[in-house]
């Protein structure tokens, strides 16, 4: 780690220059989430908060990764080893892995999404930091992306950040949506600034150093209705596209309760069968990589 903590004061400091990290709510300040570059709709986390715990999206996701760790990672002793969730937003997936016995840290650019992660208890620690500035070497034995390369634009380096991050032998997980056929309003909402083929990911991952162990589409099953859904917003000339950004921020996370939970029984069989079968398409990709050297 590039800073020491100062244990009796919750801060960190640099042990060169003895700069101290700012430290607020539990939160160490690296940087502030004023950018010009779009990455995310603030107001997006609290209708997060309240929702993604149920969605069937979030849940198949948490179990896909989770499945993911269990078959690909290993860890010795997996109890001690350092997790970091980078681009948390509202801690959820930290949350489940903090349940299994994982010690997680938190990390993410927006001060609002780490106060709802520490309200739910989802890591040891919490920093707001800028990937493409991240504070951290050889610190970490799994380093989880799940949803963040396609918020930035430079996507590649954010790609080394985590390579650095890691401790040689570590491991990284990664999501990001996938078929750019899928492009929408709701991708340029979130600010999303592209979508990933199954290529695209693997040649940016191996160009950051890393030796790549699996990558598969997930979220199979829905992806058949995202499509169509998709052609038809495109087709009636955005009729269907909802106006409003909270609307739109919260127009994929309300569903009927019964859908929501149709849609999360029939991924079922794709989460028993991805941790030994890589998937042909979908609208979710999901790769695992290792850092060189021990």
């Amino acid at each position: 780690m590039l800073y020491q903590r100062e244990r009796e004061r919750e801060e960190i400091s640099c042990p060169f220059c003895k700069f101290v990290i700012p430290f607020e709510k539990g939160i160490s300040r690296f940087s502030e989430d004023e950018s010009d570059e779009y990455f995310f709709p603030v107001e997006a986390f609290s209708i997060l908060y309240e929702k993604e715990d149920a969605h069937f999206w979030f849940r198949s996701r948490t179990r896909i990764i989770e499945s993911f760790i269990k078959r690909h990672v290993s860890l010795n002793p997996a109890s001690v080893a350092k997790f970091c969730e980078v681009g948390c937003g509202t801690g959820l997936l930290s949350k489940h892995l903090v349940k299994k016995g994982y010690r997680v840290s938190c990390c993410d650019l927006f001060f609002e999404g780490l106060l709802f992660a520490r309200e739910r208890g989802s890591g040891d620690e919490y920093f707001q930091c800028n990937l493409l500035d991240f504070p951290f070497i050889n610190e970490f034995d799994v380093i989880l992306a799940c949803d963040v390369l396609e918020h930035i634009d430079d996507d590649a380096s954010a790609l080394l950040g985590i390579y650095d991050a890691l401790k040689p032998g570590g491991f990284c997980i990664i999501t990001v949506p996938a078929g750019k056929s899928l492009w929408s309003e709701t991708d340029v909402h979130a600010g999303h600034k592209r979508r990933y083929d199954r290529d695209d990911l693997i040649c940016k991952v191996i160009q950051s150093g890393f030796s790549l162990i699996r990558t598969s589409y997930f979220m199979t099953i829905p992806f058949p209705i995202l499509k169509v859904k998709r052609v038809l917003s495109k087709s009636l000339k955005g009729l269907l596209v909802e106006s409003g950004e909270g609307v739109k921020a919260s127009n994929e996370l309300d569903l009927p309760w019964i859908l929501n939970e149709l849609l999360y029984l029939s991924l079922l069989p794709e989460r028993m069968i991805i941790p030994h079968v890589n998937l042909p398409f979908g609208s979710s990709l999901i790769c695992i990589a290792q850092k060189k050297g021990k």
